[in-house]
């Protein structure tokens, strides 16, 4: 059978085609006034990705009545139809009604199929929309992590092209998942010196603001300083909620000294303690924060430290006033900082 004939072909019969998108629609077209069913069953194909999806989006309509369109492709296309159409309202609406589980799949799939494609020119602004509004679906609505590497990819090619990544970013960190940062942070050893530069911006290791540990010259010192900080604070970390959309050097996410202190974990999301303190803890919290700033700074590295290297003595340290773990904090602190 010719490759035209297929139903479940259409990724071979765009390669076939030169990946041309208008000579796709047309084919597409001129199948579905010849047999409608058949072009129905080959949306429903095993191979086909966002791209060719998006580019049939006007010849599909047509289709609808036939029945013979899976949920999660109808569920893609009124999802695209609404967003390209301006109607926020109705696209809120319309994911209210549906399985929260399929938009999840929908979502999942037009990134996981879409995020490397280059649309052409005239549907590239169009298209990347599209795909931030996979991304919002799938981190801010649906809760899902898994594919945060392909999002940090795709911020970083859209980087590279000098094209509008402003809200995927955004989207990027709304996941409250130290792990994006991490990932982030690979980039800091990066061959391509945008690259790491970019990364730095997106860390806050930038500006005037930033210690900048390992210093321009010497990124494979900065990415293991920034990592050993993110083990360090691992239970103190929270995300402030910047971007660049907000500002040239952000901050996506700070270490709370009070946590780091406590040796208690806070949630990265909402700053909030995973389990309520004791009294005793509300006591030295209170305490710690009549401190200036630089004692709470020492007090809280030296607790974190002497917490992992002995866990008895910090018992005895942490139940002592706060000027009697200041002095023992600063006569001690060489052997375990």
């Amino acid at each position: 059978m010719s490759i035209f004939g297929s139903a479940r072909s259409l990724d071979r019969v765009f390669q076939h085609l030169g990946n041309d998108p208008d000579a796709f629609r047309r084919w597409f077209r001129e199948l579905a006034e010849r047999d409608a069913h058949q072009a129905a069953r080959a949306l429903d194909g095993r191979y086909l990705s966002f791209p060719e999806l998006f580019l049939l989006l006007g010849e599909i309509p047509s289709l609808i009545e036939t029945g013979g369109l899976s949920q999660p492709i109808l569920t893609a296309v009124r999802i695209c139809e609404l967003h390209r159409s301006g109607k926020a309202d109705e696209l809120t609406a319309y994911l209210k009604l549906q399985d929260s589980e399929v938009v999840r799949q929908v979502a999942k799939w037009m990134l996981e199929t879409g995020h490397d494609w280059n649309a052409p020119a005239e549907i590239a602004e169009e298209y990347d929309a599209a795909l931030d509004l996979a991304v919002a679906l799938l981190v801010c609505e649906c809760n899902d992590n898994t594919e945060l590497p392909i999002i940090a990819d795709l911020i970083f090619k859209r980087a590279n092209n000098g094209k509008h990544l402003h809200n995927l970013v955004w989207y990027f960190f709304q996941s409250y998942n130290p792990e994006a940062v991490r990932i982030i942070a690979g980039r800091l050893i990066s061959n391509d010196p945008s690259e790491r530069e970019f990364a730095k911006k997106l860390l806050g290791l930038s500006g005037e603001n930033s210690a900048d540990p390992g210093g321009p010259t010497d990124p494979y010192r900065q990415y293991e300083d920034y990592m050993r900080w993110l083990d360090d604070n691992s239970n103190a970390l929270y995300f402030t909620g910047q971007t660049l959309q907000m500002t040239s050097d952000p901050e996506p996410l700070k270490a709370d000294l009070g946590a780091k202190y406590l040796c208690k974990a806070i949630s990265p999301r909402d700053r909030t303690w995973v389990e309520p303190l004791n009294e005793q803890e509300c006591n030295c919290l209170d305490n710690f924060r009549k401190l200036t700033d630089k004692e709470k700074e020492v007090l809280a590295a030296f607790s974190s430290s002497l917490y992992r290297n002995n866990r008895r003595v910090w018992e005895q340290w942490i139940a002592l006033q706060p000027d009697i773990q200041i002095r023992t904090a600063m006569t001690l602190l060489g052997d375990f900082l």
